[in-house]
């Protein structure tokens, strides 16, 4: 009878253990994994410290200052031969602007949005903080977390934008090789995905292997990419060029596009002409926060008019 009671007690008590040992182990795996997404900080610092002082926060360290004067030229031409601006100038054009219209709306929507990038970047580049310090200075401490989540909240949206182009060009390198990655497509014999989801096999799957090609280089800092940019400066402009000269051969020359004129007169082609600009502008607005990024690692206070 003493073997009946006792053995349920030990079985729990045992269970009990077990199930607190299997905690702990579980517990501490997550502290390490919620660990190794920390910013690196001094340590002892409470939670409110470290609102106002970390790796993030600090002025870059002469360290880490390895941006020149040539690698932010590299990374305006990289950045200036993008899928985007072709996108903004072929729209100007389907809304009836000619392409030299079109062209000078890029340029003049650009040029506005680049006198905003070299008034921020200043500050990046002498006093070497941060997007979140700098909104400390206009909204305070604790009113800067807005600026700073309203930031990353459109980051992702435009992540999420640029993912999705990606994946169209993922999508059509892919059919080149496999003209049977159609069938995944809407309507498709393939396509798993109903049509109320907005999407189908075909285009969700190129978008998440591009998703998962470029997510890998958000891991590595700032100050370590900048040799990134220096290869695309030259691949970007390069694959730029060699695909305008494929369309023009394919399309057995320039065509009509380079001969019309706009289509629209008085207001019409006033408002037309502020949407390609303002659609310019939107493009680059982001950079006016971001280049904080950058400019806080440049090795002089001066290579933010670059």
């Amino acid at each position: 009878m003493v073997i009946s009671y006792t053995t349920p007690i030990v079985l729990h008590l045992y269970l009990r253990r077990s199930f607190l040992s299997l905690k702990m182990e579980n517990d501490s795996k997550v502290s390490r994994a919620l660990k190794a997404l920390e910013v690196r900080h001094e340590p002892g610092l409470t939670d409110v410290q470290l609102m106002l002082n970390n790796d993030d926060l600090k002025p870059v360290e002469k360290e880490r200052r390895q941006w020149g004067a040539w690698h932010f030229v590299a990374f305006w031409m990289a950045d200036s031969f993008n899928i985007n601006t072709w996108m903004i100038s072929s729209a100007s054009v389907q809304d009836g602007l000619s392409w030299w219209q079109s062209w000078i709306c890029v340029w003049i929507g650009y040029t506005i949005a680049a006198m905003f990038v070299v008034l921020t970047g200043r500050i990046g580049a002498k006093y070497h903080i941060s997007f979140p310090v700098v909104s400390r200075s206009s909204f305070g401490i604790w009113g800067g977390l807005w600026p700073v989540f309203n930031r990353a909240a459109m980051a992702c949206v435009w992540y999420g934008v640029q993912s999705w182009i990606g994946g169209t060009c993922v999508y059509l390198m892919i059919r080149s090789i496999w003209p049977s990655w159609d069938k995944y497509a809407l309507g498709g014999p393939k396509n798993s995905l109903p049509e109320s989801s907005g999407t189908n096999t075909r285009d969700f799957v190129s978008f998440f292997l591009f998703w998962l090609c470029s997510l890998p280089a958000l891991w590595f800092p700032v100050h370590k990419i900048r040799h990134l940019f220096t290869v695309k400066s030259i691949v970007a402009p390069a694959a730029g060029i060699a695909f305008f000269i494929w369309a023009i051969v394919r399309a057995h020359g320039l065509g009509p596009v380079v001969r019309q004129g706009s289509s629209l007169h008085g207001n019409e082609l006033a408002w037309a002409i502020v949407k390609g600009i303002m659609s310019a502008i939107a493009n680059f607005a982001g950079k006016s926060t971001t280049d904080l990024k950058t400019l806080r690692s440049t090795n002089t206070n001066r290579q933010q008019q670059l």
